[in-house]
C-alpha cells in the first residue's frame, strides 16, 4: 500500500499579487560614524541596493543621530543605494522636503507624532 503526500503552501499573510522577495537595508546606525563614506561604499560591495538611515532627534526618540546635511553628504558617495530615511522625530512633516531634497527617496515615520500636514 503507497501512501499519498499532498504539500500545502502555509502563509500567516495572504498572497496577493507577485511574489514578494525580501528587501534588505543595512543601516547605517551600526556603522563607524567616522567612516560613513566607506561604509556606505562596503554596504555597496556587499550588494546591497537600499540602505536605511535612522534619524532621530532626541524629542520622539531619548537618541540623537544626524539630518539632512549627513544624507546629502552620504548621497555624494552613493548615487546607486536607494535611501530608506526612517524619521523618529516630532515634527516628520517639517522634514520632509529637506530629506527628499539631500536625497532620500523613502520616508517612514511614526503615527504617533499626530496630526500630520504635508503642503
Amino acid at each position: 500500500m503507497s501512501k499519498v503526500v499532498t504539500q500545502r503552501k502555509v502563509s500567516c499573510w495572504p498572497q496577493v499579487g507577485p511574489p514578494i522577495h525580501p528587501i534588505l537595508a543595512p543601516s547605517v546606525l551600526s556603522a563607524d560614524f567616522s567612516r560613513l563614506g566607506s561604509e556606505l561604499r562596503s554596504i555597496e560591495r556587499a550588494g546591497s541596493r537600499w540602505v536605511h538611515l535612522d534619524v532621530m532627534d532626541n524629542h520622539f526618540v531619548p537618541n540623537l543621530t544626524f539630518g539632512p546635511p549627513v544624507v546629502k553628504c552620504l548621497r555624494k558617495v552613493s548615487k546607486r543605494l536607494f535611501f530608506d530615511a526612517h524619521l523618529m522625530t516630532e515634527n516628520p512633516a517639517g522634514l520632509v522636503e529637506a530629506f527628499a531634497a539631500a536625497g532620500a527617496q523613502n520616508l517612514t515615520f511614526h503615527v504617533e507624532v499626530g496630526t500630520l500636514r504635508l503642503s
